[in-house]
């Protein structure tokens, strides 16, 4: 998994990074004199976008190939916790059959289903803390690409609006 891991990052290192570039395509562009508003080429900054555009469903793919490893966890801990339970009840039967220790066997029983049903919960919350961190950091990467898409957007619009 962590391979995987450094798969997404990596994957969203060059979403950032393409980013990077059409914000320095536009840091570097020629300012219009008393307006706030520069020219880029359009070419430039359309080929960016495509290049964004190719990478974003890379990304979308992580978000629903994280979305299913976090159900493969839930699903992994709910198993654990079941066989946990079966474990505590197995021996709590078997506690029962000794007529001579059952008091013993009962509090023994109800100790182990309370450990068992605490572990579960813990294995269950943290696969959903991990799958949420993950999903969390995917998201703002998404939620960064997306604004500057945006930008370049708008700006690219006023350019064709000046130039019309």
């Amino acid at each position: 998994m962590g391979t995987e891991l450094r798969g997404a990052e990596r994957e969203s290192s060059g979403v950032l990074q393409m980013v990077d570039r059409l914000e320095e395509l536009v840091e570097n562009a020629t300012r219009i004199p008393l307006t706030g508003k520069v020219m880029v080429e359009a070419r430039t900054f359309l080929d960016l976008l495509d290049q964004l555009r190719g990478m974003l469903p890379a990304e979308i793919g992580e978000a629903r190939r994280l979305a299913r490893e976090r159900e493969k966890i839930l699903a992994e801990a709910g198993r654990r916790a079941e066989e946990i339970r079966e474990a505590a009840r197995q021996e709590a039967e078997r506690y029962l059959q000794e007529t001579e220790i059952f008091k013993q066997a009962s509090a023994r029983a109800q100790e182990l289903l309370r450990k068992a049903e605490t572990a579960a919960q813990e294995i269950h919350h943290g696969a959903e803390s991990y799958a949420d961190e993950l999903l969390g950091r995917l998201e703002l990467t998404l939620e960064k690409a997306l604004a500057g898409v945006k930008q370049g957007r708008q700006e690219l619009k006023a350019r064709r609006a000046r130039t019309a």
